[in-house]
């Protein structure tokens, strides 16, 4: 999802190796949680961080003391901004942030939901992908600052939408679409998106749609051809490997890496649940290959974990993360230095954000 240049990548990995200064076993690295300031701390409430980008720069929410929502912004030095968008009725969804600095999400106002761009500045603009009546997603931008959207239409069904850097929209639909409809994920850097599409069976398939417009379907070999079974594709980096999830039947969900040439491997986290709802939930994959998601227990407990790019796996927990059913951690982003960004739900079922470093 993200390039860095030689030069870049020389000078941040001296920067690391000045920041934290010995390596540690493996499943024992540092773990940083944070509450962005303002956030509530009743049940529901909290923080929820979001895509990191390589510069260690979060975006996300949180939800105060009162149930609205802010966006936030947290730095590498642990310093926070927060914003809203103008014209926000307490509703503001920070989503990814790119290298450069800009941050899409959406928000709700008086006449529903619409997308934003943030740029590095802090001005923020409000769009509406065309023929969206029914509201604008903004998932996903790139380091030329191309987003990838999902506008829903009058009949609430999802389409996915480029924004190119001079406002212009190019919608699409992954062949076969029909159910819900089709829902990008991610872009790279070279613009190719990936996520996924339900068809008239309301089976889902993944698919990768290049700068040409052209649209590859992707199913992983044991993915189910029931109902709401198939693959998800989450996210794409620019090395052109995919990653994201099988349903194969409603039972034991199993993540997937697929290459740039086409071959999957499909994995699971040793001690994952086999129930319906349950299994290995693969979220993000950085430049290198690793993957990080999370995994649900037979008690329907979540656990982080990361998939070095060989395959060997690592378990984590976030410290103070909640044991009960619908609690624990949730790998959810990582950045070209191998950092995670995440969030628990603690026992009382307040979310906070945490970070897990790679050294």
């Amino acid at each position: 999802m993200r390039r860095i240049s030689i030069v870049l990548l020389v000078f941040c990995t001296f920067f690391a190796l000045g920041a934290w200064s010995q390596p540690k076993p493996q499943g024992q690295n540092k773990i940083i949680t944070f509450d962005a300031p303002g956030a509530g701390t009743a049940a529901g409430q909290g923080t929820f961080p979001n895509n990191l980008n390589d510069w260690g720069m979060l975006p996300g929410w949180y939800v105060d003391s009162s149930g609205a929502t802010h966006g936030f912004i947290r730095y590498a030095n642990g310093s926070f901004t927060e914003f809203d968008v103008p014209n926000a009725v307490g509703a503001t969804f920070p989503v990814t942030a790119n290298n450069a600095g800009g941050i899409v999400g959406f928000y709700f106002d008086a006449n529903g939901m619409h997308g934003f761009i943030r740029d590095p500045y802090g001005t923020i603009t409000g769009f509406d992908a065309p023929n969206s009546p029914g509201g604008t997603f903004s998932q996903a931008i790139n380091s030329a600052g191309v987003v990838a959207a999902i506008g829903w239409d009058a009949n609430g069904v999802a389409h996915g939408y480029v924004r190119a850097t001079d406002g212009s929209f190019t919608e699409f639909d992954a062949p076969g679409a029909g159910g819900s409809g089709t829902w990008p994920m991610s872009i790279n850097s070279e613009g190719a998106i990936t996520g996924y599409n339900e068809d008239a069976g309301n089976v889902d398939h993944g698919f990768v749609r290049s700068t040409d417009g052209t649209i590859k379907t992707i199913d992983a070999p044991h993915a189910g051809k029931g109902p709401h079974e198939g693959t998800a594709a989450y996210m794409i980096n620019d090395a052109g490997e995919i990653t994201g999830m099988v349903n194969n039947g409603g039972v034991n969900l199993v993540a997937f890496v697929r290459s740039p040439s086409g071959n999957f491997t499909e994995f699971s986290v040793r001690g994952a649940g086999k129930a319906p709802g349950e299994g290995t939930f693969a979220w993000a994959i950085n430049l290198a290959g690793a993957v990080t998601g999370w995994w649900t227990d037979a008690s329907n407990v979540n656990h982080g974990y990361v998939r070095a790019p060989e395959g060997t796996i690592t378990k984590f927990d976030a410290p103070g993360a909640g044991t009960g059913a619908g609690q624990g951690t949730t790998g959810g982003d990582i950045n070209f230095f191998g950092v995670i960004a995440g969030y628990y739900l603690d026992s009382n079922n307040v979310t906070h954000g945490f970070l897990r470093l790679p050294f």
